[in-house]
């Protein structure tokens, strides 16, 4: 906010002596930026108050707000999107899913079933400014305590890859693999 307010001071006090100094002499003033290496225009000092004004807001909104107001976004994403899930074999969104918004960013939204003791209990979404990406799904496993699975479809490449997680690390896993495992 601090920094806004100094940009806008300063950016004030330079229109106010360029449009006195104007006033002095219209002339002279207009030789200047004629035979100098800036050429006077109204052009060149709506852009910089345009650029004033886009830095001001960002730095007093945040990126991701300023994002969110500018860019048009496509995340409908939710149960609605369950029947296209369906066809490409995704892990569908149950009604005990909830948007957990602690966890929910601007270009991901997480889904998270809170009575889910084995099995399906989180959705991942994430975006780009043109829809979804990837859609990745968590299963606990029934017979390991400790091991969860997770599976992520990528929108672009129309393709699954499967994991197995422990203790320490992530496995690629195979289709059948995966499958037994959150099916016990």
């Amino acid at each position: 906010m601090l920094f806004g307010l100094l940009l806008f001071i300063v950016f004030a006090i330079i229109i106010i002596a360029y449009y006195y100094d104007y006033k002095s002499n219209p002339k002279a003033f207009k030789e200047v930026f004629k035979k100098g290496s800036v050429e006077f225009s109204g052009k060149k000092i709506l852009r910089l108050l345009l650029m004033f004004i886009f830095l001001y807001t960002v730095q007093s909104f945040g990126l991701n707000r300023v994002v969110e107001m500018v860019l048009p976004f496509i995340k409908d994403n939710n149960v609605a999107f369950n029947e296209e899930r369906e066809r490409l074999g995704i892990p569908l969104i149950t009604e005990n899913f909830e948007i957990m918004t602690e966890q929910s960013e601007l270009f991901r939204t997480v889904w998270f079933d809170k009575t889910s003791k084995h099995g399906h209990f989180r959705k991942d979404i994430e975006y780009n400014i043109l829809g979804v990406t990837t859609e990745t799904d968590y299963f606990k496993s029934t017979s390991k305590e400790g091991v969860y699975y997770y599976s992520v479809y990528n929108f672009k490449s129309n393709s699954f890859e499967f994991f197995e997680t422990g203790i320490f690390d992530d496995q690629k896993i195979k289709k059948t693999k995966f499958e037994q495992s959150v099916s016990n």
